[in-house]
């Protein structure tokens, strides 16, 4: 069961509410996925297009005792193909591809608090050209070369904050605090 359509069970007895457990309060800030492609030819017969878009964003609330804070996940999502039929038995299809990926305010906990917070992003443009050629009814040949230039950094949430985790020791102010 769920209520007001925010997939919450309605499952929550005295019990639960006596030891703590606080009704919704594990509830998405939001969540959106736009999606959208479209295609079609450039030359008859000759030359194609398919481009297909999609953003896709998640904000959850994450409770660290002392207060609430939201965690973001943010990926914009392009896949783009042009398709050339260069003669009856070839052809060239040129894809390009990208996901960049942004994680904001990971591992916050009781632990660690918000300005402790590291921003993940990952991602990067991947390019691919295909040769495709059937030789026979019985022989398909097909090439693939592709790129991708990824990159995966944790980088805090705001700089120059020093380590809170763990007091009067100056060795300690620029490490990571952890769970």
């Amino acid at each position: 069961q769920y209520q007001d359509g925010a997939m919450q069970s309605k499952n929550v007895d005295d019990e639960l509410l006596k030891r703590g457990y606080a009704p919704g309060a594990n509830k998405f800030t939001s969540l959106r996925d736009l999606y959208g492609e479209f295609g079609g030819p450039i030359l008859k017969d000759k030359l194609w297009y398919f481009l297909a878009h999609e953003y896709q964003k998640l904000s959850n609330p994450v409770n660290t005792g002392t207060e609430v804070t939201v965690s973001t996940l943010t990926r914009p999502i392009v896949s783009d193909t042009l398709t050339w039929q260069a003669s009856p038995r070839n052809k060239l299809q040129f894809q390009y591809q990208n996901s960049p990926t942004t994680v904001t305010n990971l591992n916050v906990s009781s632990i660690r608090p918000a300005e402790s917070a590291q921003r993940n992003e990952t991602g990067g443009p991947e390019y691919r050209v295909t040769w495709t050629a059937p030789y026979s009814p019985k022989l398909l040949v097909e090439s693939t070369v592709a790129f991708q230039d990824v990159d995966s950094n944790i980088l805090p949430m705001t700089s120059g904050v020093k380590n809170s985790c763990v007091d009067g020791y100056e060795y300690f102010e620029l490490a990571e605090c952890q769970n």
